[in-house]
């Protein structure tokens, strides 16, 4: 179920996505191809990171755990190709802020925009 919803939700997002291209863009002419690359992006990751969350809740093995949680890091990759391309240093070091796992100092060193923001952290 979760699967499902997760598919349904990808292909609404990538249409409101590409709506959205149209609206912004000085030239809204796009071709199908890259219409359908879009939509089909965002239903992939957002069906890929559904499965990710179903197989990491049915094992309790790191190893194992670490082996999906990079099959998810696989499909995510599409959604930098193109112009999404530049927004890819930023998530990066922004996933490994918020990841609760590493340790403070390593956090520390990371550029203060996407250190996490908590209610004494005021800027």
């Amino acid at each position: 179920m979760i699967i499902t919803r997760a598919f349904v939700i990808g292909l609404i997002i990538g249409i409101v996505a590409r709506a959205w291209m149209r609206w912004v863009s000085t030239d809204p002419e796009f071709s199908w191809s890259g219409s359908i690359f879009i939509v089909g992006v965002f239903t992939i990751f957002f069906t890929a990171q559904s499965i990710v969350l179903v197989l990491r809740s049915s094992t309790s093995s790191r190893a194992k755990s670490r082996v999906i949680r990079a099959g998810g890091l696989i499909f995510t990759l599409p959604l930098f190709l193109g112009a999404g391309g530049m927004m890819l240093p930023s998530v990066a070091v922004a996933s490994i802020a918020l990841w609760g796992g590493i340790q403070k100092k390593t956090r520390a060193n990371l550029p203060t925009g996407v250190k996490r923001h908590s209610p004494s952290n005021n800027f």
